[in-house]
């Protein structure tokens, strides 16, 4: 009886090993949708109904707040057209994503935000097992590292709710994984993949930031200020590798490029330049 249990456990800890990362988020954005759906149509209608606010929403929160503003954008877009949408209407980002999903649907109601929310949910838990194959673990350590994030009880709110953090949580995490890139300089690699590699970092920190600024501005700040951290990191160790000469002039000259580019285009995003810094810690 146990040699069948393990042999079986056997077969889909390698089944997990030769799954494409593609798979793997298609799996986790599926257990997302499920779960939203559930709590929207099961869980607070009839299991718990003394939680349920109505559409699908807990009583109280942001996520009311959230709604009502995108329902009154949604209106002015159906009364005047798509010349009314607002990318970030008196502020609020979440507030113009959310309209422009009710506007292009038709439908103003929480749950056509599912499978928005599960793709990102589901995008931070791939980003999650990147992290952990970068330590060079099998595809299905990696996998299951990721688990505890994907269903972690809050996770809960912010794929069933309308919420920021699964925005602001996903971004962060493409923008940690865009630095870790970075760290590849350690191991020999051709020109051609050493760039594939610092474009693939770029969009990931740059879009990752671009998400922030839209959803929570004051977020960039923090943001910013940990990657140059990182960065000022990642020169020691490429001084040090210089001296040990463990890395060609040619990947340093490279690497410091990419790093010019990136700090020059992060800066150029509204409210990451020096000046907000110090508003911010002025007021």
């Amino acid at each position: 009886m146990f040699s069948k249990f393990k042999n079986n456990l056997i077969i889909i800890i390698n089944n997990l090993n030769n799954k494409k990362l593609s798979s793997i988020w298609g799996t986790f954005f599926v257990y997302s949708v499920l779960v939203s759906v559930a709590i929207q149509f099961i869980f607070l209608p009839f299991i718990f109904p003394q939680y349920h606010g109505g559409k699908g929403m807990l009583i109280g929160g942001d996520w009311g707040i959230y709604h009502l503003r995108a329902y009154v954008e949604y209106i002015k877009i159906i009364e005047y057209g798509w010349d009314a949408w607002q990318l970030k209407p008196q502020g609020w980002g979440i507030t113009g994503f959310i309209s422009a999903v009710y506007s292009f649907f038709g439908i103003p109601k929480p749950y056509i935000l599912i499978p928005f929310f599960s793709a990102f949910h589901a995008l931070g838990a791939l980003i999650i097992v990147l992290l952990i194959e970068r330590l060079e673990v099998k595809r299905s350590t990696a996998i299951f590292s990721a688990i505890p994030y994907l269903i972690f009880p809050s996770s809960l709110l912010w794929v069933s709710q309308i919420l920021k953090d699964v925005f602001t949580l996903n971004a962060s995490l493409m923008v940690l994984y865009g630095l870790v890139i970075l760290f590849g300089f350690f191991k020999a690699r051709t020109l051609k993949i050493e760039i594939k590699h610092y474009i693939c970092s770029f969009s990931l920190i740059l879009f990752g930031m671009l998400i922030c600024w839209f959803i929570r501005p004051y977020a960039l700040i923090i943001i910013l200020l940990f990657i140059f951290f990182i960065l000022l990191v990642l020169n020691i160790s490429i001084f040090i590798s210089i001296i040990q000469k463990t890395i060609t002039k040619r990947s340093a000259l490279t690497l410091l490029v990419f790093q010019i580019c990136l700090v020059l285009t992060i800066l150029s995003i509204p409210q990451t330049n020096f000046s907000s810094i110090s508003d911010l810690s002025n007021g």
